[in-house]
């Protein structure tokens, strides 16, 4: 669990089964939550608990509301971390939802191939994505707008490798970052910054690339090389 302090290390997502935060997933250095609530009405009177309970603590989420869902993102900005104030709002959030009988009910996160990503490793493809969690009845799809390739593993198991270009002006080192924030690890930099090689927590790849000319092919095994 991280601390309040300004050099605090990075929220371990594996905290969120201790803490209870089950309707919660930690992806980019933020907490987030999607609770679909059937209407705005419902969406509304949700909304309007928390904020009760958001200024008795006087820490306050970031709120997307929408028809018949609402989306909420926690993060100490002053501390630049995930802190206990967020996990013990994250927690206030998730009963009151209990109470009014909303419920998280996110979609699935798979590979192109139909592979679901395992548990474990959904936080870091939340951050390689960089977007929220699926709604609902939705399948968000890793390689719709990527290309993906299998690979094979050191333990000789069948792996996704995926190339991600960052946008142009966006430093492709944040979201490495981000990536190494939620359970993954470095490969390789050797080649940065053109581009890193992370893994999922499962041995996933991803190709984070700053880029688009002169990358060596995505489907060679092992380290990438020029």
């Amino acid at each position: 669990m991280t601390s309040n302090s300004a050099d605090a290390a990075a929220f371990d997502p594996s905290e969120l089964e201790r803490l209870g935060l089950a309707d919660w997933t930690y992806a980019g250095g933020v907490l987030k939550a999607r609770y679909d609530t059937g209407d705005f009405r419902t969406a509304v009177r949700l909304l309007d608990a928390v904020a009760d309970a958001a200024d008795a603590a006087d820490h306050h989420p970031d709120v997307t509301l929408g028809y018949g869902r609402i989306d909420f993102a926690l993060h100490s900005h002053d501390q630049g971390a995930v802190t206990e104030r967020d996990t013990a709002l994250a927690a206030t959030i998730s009963g009151l939802a209990a109470e009014q009988g909303v419920s998280r009910e996110g979609g699935s996160l798979s590979f192109r191939a139909g592979e679901a990503v395992p548990p474990a490793a959904v936080p870091f493809w939340l951050a390689v994505l960089r977007g929220p969690n699926p709604p609902a009845g939705e399948e968000l799809v890793i390689g719709d707008d990527h290309e993906v390739v299998k690979i094979t593993g050191d333990d000789g198991q069948g792996r996704f490798r995926v190339n991600v270009t960052v946008d142009a002006g966006d430093a492709p080192g944040d979201l490495v970052r981000a990536t190494l924030e939620a359970r993954g690890s470095l490969v390789s930099d050797e080649y940065a910054p053109n581009w890193w090689l992370v893994a999922d927590p499962v041995g996933n790849q991803a190709r984070i690339c700053g880029q688009t000319e002169g990358l060596p092919p995505l489907a060679q095994d092992g380290p990438l090389a020029r």
